[in-house]
């Protein structure tokens, strides 16, 4: 599923391809991805329109149309754009297309229609109502804020990652690859773990999701310290070669390295350096 990598790549791509074009046409192949307003509607308000900035918030990539409106993209499972010049092949699965009068389109691509597209007035009025956190990379998210929005949480430390009333933009691969960089079990419990390693998670996630942005977010470029290129069932820790193992928390299926990450039994041990050392990703 796009996470906040997948979406800040899909956001300099549409603003390296579809800024400051008219938009002639927007065809609407599958109207149960746009939410909240009809399609009559949502395709009269873009027509002739430009889009002329673009922002994120987690994994939501927002589109300002000439400073008034936005329209808000969801990627859910399988969505992505693709920017294509008129007679050259269409991409699979376009569900929406806009049409410039440059003779380009940009199609938003859904294989399994999980994905939405919204026309708001206000990005933060959208924020709030969908009660979405602070963005994991915005200035904002220091770590006060960070350990602030985990105290309020309980249970494992994982899912908590992954809530984005708490923290705009984690899902299930990369709150992975930021527990194992940080060297903690994704079983942890908020309420085990001690200021230094709330710390760690803090830091690795701030530079786990940079570095997945700088490569792309293709795990296969990812340098060789990283946990997601061998984030498959028989994959091995890069750091200490052994076999990774899974289990499902909150119904997500989580990897993780049994030496690296003790399991929480072992993980409230004190004298195991597993928990507090920043792994280099």
């Amino acid at each position: 599923m796009p996470e906040l990598p997948d979406v800040e790549i899909f956001r300099q791509y549409l603003e390296s391809t579809s800024l400051h074009k008219n938009i002639v046409d927007i065809e609407v192949r599958e109207p149960s991805l746009v939410e909240g307003t009809p399609v009559p509607e949502f395709r009269q308000a873009l027509k002739h329109k430009r889009m002329t900035d673009t922002a994120r918030h987690g994994k939501y990539l927002l589109v300002n149309l000439d400073g008034q409106l936005w329209i808000v993209m969801h990627f859910g499972m399988t969505g992505s754009l693709c920017y294509y010049r008129h007679g050259d092949p269409e991409p699979g699965q376009a569900k929406i297309r806009f049409t410039f009068d440059t003779g380009y389109h940009l199609a938003y691509a859904s294989r399994r229609n999980l994905g939405k597209v919204f026309l708001i007035t206000s990005p933060q009025d959208f924020i709030r109502v969908r009660q979405l956190g602070t963005d994991a990379l915005s200035q904002r998210m220091d770590f006060s804020l960070f350990r602030r929005e985990l105290s309020r949480k309980k249970g494992m430390i994982k899912p908590a990652l992954m809530d984005q009333s708490a923290i705009a933009g984690i899902g299930n691969i990369y709150s992975d690859e930021i527990l194992f960089q940080a060297g903690i079990n994704p079983a942890r419990h908020l309420d085990s773990l001690q200021e230094d390693q709330l710390r760690n998670i803090f830091t690795a996630m701030k530079k786990v999701l940079k570095v997945a942005i700088r490569f792309r977010a293709d795990p296969s470029l990812f340098p060789d310290a990283c946990l997601l290129p061998r984030r498959v069932h028989g994959g091995r820790c890069p750091r200490c070669r052994s076999e990774l193992k899974t289990r499902k928390i909150s119904g997500r299926t989580s990897f993780f390295c049994p030496r690296c990450q003790p399991e929480p039994a072992r993980a409230f041990s004190e004298k195991d350096p597993g928990d507090s050392t920043l792994r280099a990703c």
